[in-house]
Order: C-alpha cells, then sequence, then structure tokens
C-alpha cells in the first residue's frame, strides 16, 4: 500500500498527465509539448526524461479551450526559467493530443501563451 499521498482533480474531468518538453521533430529539443500521458495520481510511476517534464491537471476550461494546470513544485529551475519565467509558454509546433486521454482528439496550435500564476499551479489556456 503506499503511503504517498493521492491528488484530486482541481477540476471535474480533468485528468493528471507528465508533460514532456521539447518537440517531436527535434528530439525533445526546443519550446513546445513533445509528449503528453497519463500520470499516477501518486506520482509514483513518474518518467525521468532527459528532455524536462512536469506534471499537470488537463481538460477543457469554461471558455472552451484546452487547459493545463502545472504543478509548480514538479517544475525544476531550469524548465523555469527557460519555459515559465517570461510569463509565456512557447509552442513552436503543433502539437496534437492524444485522442486515448480525452476520448476526442485535439490541436494545440503553434503560438505564444499567457502563463498564469494561481496558487500551486500555472495555467496554460490554449
Amino acid at each position: 500500500m503506499s503511503t504517498k499521498p493521492t491528488l484530486l482533480p482541481p477540476k471535474p474531468g480533468f485528468l493528471l498527465v507528465e508533460i514532456v518538453y521539447g518537440l517531436v521533430s527535434r528530439d525533445c529539443r526546443g519550446m513546445g509539448i513533445c509528449k503528453l500521458h497519463a500520470a499516477s495520481p501518486t506520482l509514483a510511476t513518474r518518467a525521468t526524461s532527459p528532455c524536462g517534464s512536469s506534471i499537470a491537471w488537463a481538460g477543457m476550461g469554461e471558455q472552451g479551450s484546452f487547459e493545463l494546470l502545472v504543478l509548480r513544485n514538479t517544475v525544476i529551475e531550469e524548465q523555469w526559467e527557460r519555459r515559465f519565467a517570461g510569463g509565456r509558454f512557447v509552442m513552436e509546433e503543433a502539437f496534437g493530443v492524444p485522442e486515448e486521454l480525452f476520448g476526442q482528439s485535439r490541436e494545440i496550435k503553434a503560438g505564444s501563451y499567457p502563463v498564469d500564476a494561481i496558487g500551486n499551479y500555472l495555467r496554460i489556456c490554449f
């Protein structure tokens, strides 16, 4: 039996995911999302990617946009400096959210998205 606390979704229908940073076309180098996959609510199975990764809640926001609520305590200093410190999250290429995560395919378009610090989260609305 695990002694780690289980994380509960901050919003109905949100799924805990691991974000691997970078670009698929550049072997995880660059600015954007390379992979997005389901994570364990106890964080016991978190991958150790050389590309850098964080844990987030993902789902549909109030405005109908795809939303990531990145857990601040899973963002290491190097990723903070590179990806969040400027208050924008840059997607150099479009990224297809895996259909198996939410039952339908979604595409995050290339662009620069505002990052809002809200409590323990960094919120990005795509």
